[in-house]
């Protein structure tokens, strides 16, 4: 599949260029102060995040499962630390990230079927 710059929709359209930014700057200065593993992570998440941008749906998965992730560390931080605007600020940047991704993962084009009866075959 021929990758094609194509507009994501809704919110994706800003919130996945700042997260692809924004790993992209975490991953350079952790390069660069020695954390490696740390900074092809980062790497990896920019990528993935760019991507969405490309309309390529699986990468709502690997994403979906690392903002999970990183939105339970957030919200057992709020359970165990002070409770900051900082703080608060991110899990409700991840859980709407989140949803936003899920929207935008979903097959638009399923239509049920009219009937779920079996055919009569008595009238054919």
């Amino acid at each position: 599949m021929a990758l094609r710059l194509k507009y994501p929709g809704d919110n994706l359209a800003w919130m996945a260029p700042l997260v692809s930014v924004a790993a992209a700057y975490l991953s350079y200065f952790a390069f660069s102060s020695g954390s490696t593993a740390f900074a092809v992570f980062m790497g990896i998440l920019a990528v993935l995040a760019a991507l969405v941008w490309f309309n390529q749906r699986w990468v709502a998965i690997p994403l979906v499962l690392f903002f999970s992730l990183t939105l339970t560390f957030s919200v057992v931080s709020l359970f165990t630390r002070d409770i900051t605007l900082g703080l608060i600020g991110r899990v409700v940047f991840h859980l709407y990230f989140l949803f936003e991704l899920v929207r935008w993962a979903r097959p638009t084009s399923y239509e049920p079927p009219a009937s779920l009866d079996p055919p009569d075959w008595r009238q054919m």
